[in-house]
């Protein structure tokens, strides 16, 4: 795929390949995989749209300097620039490599037993290189600059599922239990250079030749753990009742807790299958009333966010003359907050389905009410005690709603003739 936009430079570029597989190996056993690749290019430079837009079209072209083919102060004034300038001094790859897959095996066991396990990975790797060249004469008394960043990103999920089917005359049951670890895990280097001796002729491909060098890294992870359980009983497919718990286990929160149990419990009753409703209702073709209660949980927070870290900078202290001095310092930058859990949410829903008239009409009808509670926050502190804010659990946020969706066969004839006007 090659896209470009109505802006100059304005370009994207993307390559992607998809791989869809199952295999029988026995009776008993079948393996599979789902995988696609992508490549994209996003370091395409695009006029500056913005100088562009407020550019006088009255400029000269022989304000600047007259050798190049551009000139950058078309108009004689500081600003507005030329949006096609700074680009001729640029050289930028930015390019994307993804790879998604889930690979998955099934193994049919005796006596209704199934299980399944997937392993799901995620690999990103990024590569930017940009140098801003010193022959453009806004940036000579940088002599040259550069950047290569190097980004690499794996996550990964295993998920074992075991599962059971039984039905004994009317009534039937299902038993799924799951078992899931998952990591993250992030990887990122950057080196910078400038001041570039005798030339940066060679840009980012010679980082050494810069005097002034800067180095950086950045690596991360995180873990998640879940069990759960559920069980599923019908009874003649008119009443249906399932519960199932799950239990949730989270890096990113406090290790006094890390972990969270979330339970649920629903009930159906398909009530157009009872003999009073056939009897007495020639109109009504299909009614389910549910109710349902739940609690689920929020870990949309940063990897550390629970734990104090550790930086230096220049910090002021007092001596016993009150003078007062700067000084670099290594201080602990953010509190930590052990206690630090999962924000949960509780729920209680009821819902009736119908549909009437041979199906011409269709309706779905919810009542909710949702509690949340331990709300994850970024709560503030006086500054007097060293920090500004901590990130905890804090408040309580009630929703109720009422939803309603209709569906309608308004027009629905089998041989719909048209008129024709032999005059057209």
């Amino acid at each position: 795929m090659d896209r470009e936009g109505i802006v100059v430079g304005n370009r994207f570029t993307n390559f992607r390949t998809r791989l869809n597989l199952e295999s029988k190996i026995t009776s008993f056993l079948k393996v599979g995989a789902n995988t696609n690749f992508a490549v994209r290019d996003e370091g395409f430079l695009q006029a500056d749209w913005g100088q562009s837009a407020i550019i006088s079209p009255y400029g000269s072209n022989n304000l600047d300097d007259p050798s190049s083919l551009y000139r950058r102060l078309p108009t004689g004034d500081a600003t507005p620039v030329n949006p096609f300038h700074d680009n001729l001094y640029r050289d930028r790859k930015d390019a994307y490599n993804t790879l998604n897959s889930s690979i998955y095996g099934v193994i049919t066991l005796p006596l209704g037993f199934e299980f399944q396990s997937n392993f799901t990975p995620s690999f990103t790797w990024r590569e930017y290189y940009n140098h801003e060249s010193s022959k453009n004469p806004q940036w000579a008394a940088n002599g040259g600059s550069s950047e290569r960043t190097f980004e690499k990103t794996y996550n990964w999920q295993i998920d074992n599922v075991l599962r059971w089917k039984k039905q004994f005359d009317d009534h039937k049951l299902e038993v799924t239990l799951l078992q899931n670890a998952e990591k993250g895990q992030f990887w990122r280097t950057k080196a910078t250079a400038s001041k570039y001796t005798p030339s940066d002729i060679l840009g980012y491909h010679r980082l050494q030749a810069g005097s002034v060098p800067l180095n950086e890294s950045n690596d991360t992870y995180r873990t998640g753990d879940a069990l759960m359980g559920r069980l599923f009983y019908s009874f003649k497919d008119k009443y249906m009742l399932t519960g199932s718990v799950r239990r949730d286990g989270f890096s990113a929160f406090g290790a006094q807790n890390p972990r969270a149990t979330f339970p649920a419990l629903a009930f159906a009753w398909d009530f157009s299958e009872e003999a009073f409703m056939k009897s007495t209702s020639s109109w009504l073709d299909y009614g389910k009333l549910r109710l349902s209660w739940g609690k689920n949980g929020n870990r949309d927070i940063g990897q550390y966010e629970a734990l104090s870290d550790m930086t230096s900078g220049l910090h002021p202290y007092i001596d016993q003359t009150g003078k007062v001095y700067l000084s670099s310092q290594l201080y602990v930058n953010r509190m930590a907050n052990l206690g630090l859990k999962w924000e949960s949410k509780s729920s209680y829903n009821v819902g009736l389905d119908f549909s009437i008239f041979k199906s011409r009409l269709t309706a779905t009808i919810d009542a909710y009410t949702a509690t949340t509670i331990d709300l994850l926050v970024d709560r503030a502190l006086p500054e007097i005690i060293g920090f500004n804010s901590v990130a905890a659990n804090l408040g309580q946020l009630n929703n109720k709603g009422l939803e309603f969706s209709l569906n309608g066969k308004i027009l629905e004839k089998k041989n719909l003739v048209g008129i024709q006007d032999s005059s057209l």
